[in-house]
Order: structure tokens, then sequence, then C-alpha cells
């Protein structure tokens, strides 16, 4: 949402979390369709895109349901061809493709090698040492861009 905020930014959110698809129900969205369906052949991409209310420059490729053989699905010819269509079709757009933690399932790296680039998420009091250390070594082949930190705890600042 910061990334579209941006007044020249449009992102693409895609929920390629297809054990616990949860970026429609966070905004409030009721698909009719969404990526599960386009993985099974039973939609195309342009049925599936969604536009948060209040936020312009946001569209949103949703998951509907948990499939069984998410990371098979995620990694066949059907799972590249959808990130290749996305990056094709939208050049102007920042795609990002919300995957399940590294560490919880295999979707993430089977999907990995459709990528650019990756964003790992740690979590203040969840994420050990060790367990981004092992992340970080499972996704060496992947250029990462940065971290960002989740349920941080509010901590004052010195200068205010």
């Amino acid at each position: 949402m910061s990334l579209a905020n941006e007044h020249k930014q449009t992102v693409l959110l895609v929920d390629c979390d297809l054990k616990r698809p949860s970026v429609a129900s966070n905004l409030g969205i009721e698909p009719e369709h969404g990526l599960d369906d386009v993985l099974k052949g039973q939609a195309r991409i342009e049925q599936c895109l969604y536009h948060p209310t209040g936020f312009d420059r946001l569209v949103i490729l949703p998951a509907r349901a948990p499939m069984g053989n998410s990371s098979e699905c995620l990694s066949g010819p059907r799972g590249r061809d959808v990130a290749m269509e996305l990056r094709h079709r939208y050049p102007d757009r920042i795609v990002i493709f919300d995957l399940p933690p590294v560490l919880n399932a295999d979707d993430a790296l089977a999907f990995l090698p459709f990528v650019e680039c990756a964003l790992v998420v740690v979590s203040e009091g969840a994420t050990s040492r060790q367990d981004l250390l092992r992340c970080m070594e499972l996704t060496r082949r992947t250029p990462i861009v940065g971290t960002v930190l989740n349920r941080a705890s509010d901590v004052p600042s010195a200068y205010g």
C-alpha cells in the first residue's frame, strides 16, 4: 500500500499464498474469481483483477481458496506463464507476489525462479536469527532487495 501511494507508481499485488490466501479478506474484497481459478484454467487474469476502495494505484489478483498441490501449481507451466504474463503485460507496474513463509512450505522456493528479486519479511519475536539465516541460504540464488519487519513493538524514539 505504501508503494501504491506513490503518485507515479502502480502496484499489482498477487496472493500466491495458496495454502492460506488472505489478501482479499484483509482488504474486504469478496472475489468472484482468483489466482486459483487462473491456475486451474477456469478464469483469465483480467477476470480476476480487483481495485480496493481508497487505493487508486493498487490492483489485487487474489486467491479465493486454498489449493492442494500448491507448490506444484506455482512451479508448473501455468504458474510460470502467469508470472511471465503479469511481468510483460504490466511492465510499468511493480508486481508483488505474496508467498507463504519459506520455512513453512515449499511454495516460495518453487516460485522464486519466476521472479526478479525478493523481499524477506520477518516477524519480531517470531523469526529467529537461525530461521533468517536458513531462509537466506535457501533463497541465495534470488537477489534479496531488503527486509520488512512485521509486528514490531512500539519503541519510543530518542528523538521524539
